[in-house]
C-alpha cells in the first residue's frame, strides 16, 4: 500500500501527476495536475467530513465519483486538504478510502486551513480564515500553520459560518422575528414547514449543510437592512471569537476563503475596518492558488 503522510513527515519532493482536493462539508473541489498539462482537469463532488461519516461512508462516496475512479489510478500522489481531518483517526479515514481505490498512491492528508493558507498566501505569512459552511482561522508563517483557533463546530461555535447564519435565519423565521416582507420571500423560495425542518435537522445527516443553504438567502438579500444586520452581527462575532485573539492581527493581513466570505465581501470589509484588521485576498476557493503552490514547489 502507498505511503500516508502526516504534516510532520511530508515528503520534500512531489510526485507528478498529482491530485489535489479542497474538501469542505458541502463540496470537494478536485484537481488533477501534471507538469506537462496545458490545463488541469478539475471537477467538484459532494463534500466529505469524517466527523459525520464513518470509514465505509467515505469510501462509498469516493467510489460513486466516476471522475475520481478514473483519475486515481493515473496519479502518483494525493494532497487532500479537508474539514474534519484534524485528528490522526480522521486523517486515516480519508487515506484508507483513497487507498481502497488506488493502494499504491502516496497520500498527504491535512486540515483545510493549511490548504487555504497555501492557496491564498503561498509562501507569505498571514492569518488564514475560512468562512463557508463552517469556519476556522489559523496563523501561517509561510510554510506551516503554527497555531489554529479552537473549532467547536456549529453547535458550540462557528460564528459567522454559513451553518450559524442559516440557523439564526431559520430561528428568526419560525419565531416570527423576521420582517414580514422578508419572511414571505423566504417562504416562497423554500416552502418551509416546521415539522419538516426539525426532522431534517435532528433525524437526517448533515444538519450543518442543510442550515448553510439558508445563509445564501441572507447573502442574496444583503441589501435588505435585516439581512445586512444579521451578517454584520455574525461577522463581528467571527472577528471577536477567531481573529482578535491572535495578536498578529495587528500586523499580518487576513486572507479569507469560502463562499460566505466571497459573496459577502463588502460586509466583511466593513467589519474588518471596524476592528482595524487588514484584509488580504478573499476567494470562494483556494484551488487556483493551490495549483500555483504545487507547481512552484516541484521546481
Amino acid at each position: 500500500m502507498g505511503a500516508y503522510f502526516l504534516a510532520s513527515n511530508l515528503p520534500h519532493t512531489m510526485a507528478f501527476p498529482l491530485l489535489i482536493a479542497d474538501s469542505g462539508s458541502t463540496k470537494i473541489h478536485w484537481c488533477m495536475l501534471d507538469l506537462d498539462q496545458k490545463r488541469p482537469f478539475e471537477w467538484t463532488a459532494e463534500g466529505v467530513n469524517p466527523y459525520f461519516q464513518d470509514a465505509w461512508a467515505v469510501e462509498n462516496q469516493f467510489r460513486l465519483d466516476d471522475n475520481l475512479k478514473e483519475v486515481l489510478p493515473k496519479v502518483q500522489s494525493v494532497y487532500f486538504y479537508g474539514s474534519g481531518v484534524s485528528t490522526p483517526k480522521n486523517q486515516r479515514r480519508i487515506s484508507d478510502a483513497i487507498h481502497a481505490i488506488n493502494p499504491d498512491v502516496e497520500i498527504f492528508v491535512r486540515h483545510d486551513v493549511l490548504g487555504a493558507a497555501r492557496g491564498m498566501a503561498g509562501h507569505e505569512a498571514g492569518l488564514i480564515g475560512i468562512l463557508g459552511t463552517g469556519c476556522n482561522l489559523g496563523l501561517y508563517d509561510g510554510s506551516r500553520v503554527t497555531r489554529a483557533a479552537l473549532s467547536l463546530g456549529f453547535m458550540l461555535g462557528d460564528e459567522g459560518s454559513g451553518a450559524v447564519i442559516g440557523r439564526e435565519l431559520l430561528a428568526s423565521f419560525f419565531k416570527k422575528i423576521m420582517p414580514e416582507d422578508l419572511a414571505k420571500i423566504l417562504e416562497g423560495e423554500y416552502n418551509l414547514e416546521l415539522g419538516g425542518v426539525l426532522d431534517r435537522l435532528y433525524h437526517q445527516p448533515y444538519p450543518n449543510r442543510y442550515m448553510a443553504q439558508f445563509a445564501r438567502f441572507a447573502v442574496d438579500h444583503q441589501s435588505h437592512s435585516w439581512c445586512r444586520e444579521l451578517l454584520l452581527r455574525q461577522f463581528r462575532a467571527y472577528f471577536r471569537q477567531y481573529v482578535l485573539p491572535f495578536p498578529e492581527h495587528a500586523e499580518l493581513p487576513l486572507h479569507l476563503v469560502g463562499s460566505i466570505a466571497n459573496y459577502a465581501q463588502d460586509i466583511v470589509a466593513i467589519v474588518a475596518d471596524e476592528f482595524r484588521v487588514t484584509l488580504g485576498q478573499i476567494d470562494e476557493s483556494p484551488m487556483p492558488g493551490l495549483i500555483r503552490f504545487h507547481k512552484s514547489s516541484s521546481s
